[in-house]
């Protein structure tokens, strides 16, 4: 599947080490190339497209999360350690305005993680694409 092009705001250099393989190491999720290539390219950005049609709500994209540890309050690493008292096997890759996450989750029986969001007050997960690129292609 071929991923829309989006244009980037607030791109961040890479400081370091990339700090992803843990965290997916720790939450048995296998990264999607296309995902690792982007962030690599696009550290800490926020894509022009970033609206998300869920049901009768729409769902915003702020940024992504840096992959560095830089800045560690945008940093996957922290925002994983926030997150993994709610749902230990989330990998969160980008945040909306009001503390909640978009996140790869993969079980067991898949090769692809699935993009799912987890609402933070809740404390509850709705899943959103069966993968990062129609996650992507989705946006609007």
């Amino acid at each position: 599947m071929t991923m829309q092009n989006f244009d980037w705001k607030y791109v961040k250099n890479i400081q370091g080490p990339l700090h992803i393989e843990n965290i997916s190491k720790a939450t048995s999720v296998s990264l999607p190339r296309v995902y690792v290539s982007l962030v690599q390219k696009n550290n800490g950005g926020r894509p022009n497209k970033k609206y998300f049609d869920f049901g009768d709500d729409t769902l915003s994209v702020k940024s992504f999360l840096r992959v560095d540890m830089s800045d560690k309050f945008d940093s996957v690493e922290e925002n994983y350690n926030l997150i993994n008292k709610v749902n230990k096997n989330l990998f969160p890759f980008a945040v909306d305005s009001f503390g909640n996450y978009f996140c790869f989750l993969q079980k067991e029986t898949e090769k692809i993680p699935r993009v799912v969001f987890l609402d933070m007050e809740q404390e509850k997960v709705y899943e959103l694409a069966e993968s990062f690129e129609e996650f992507m292609n989705k946006l609007k």
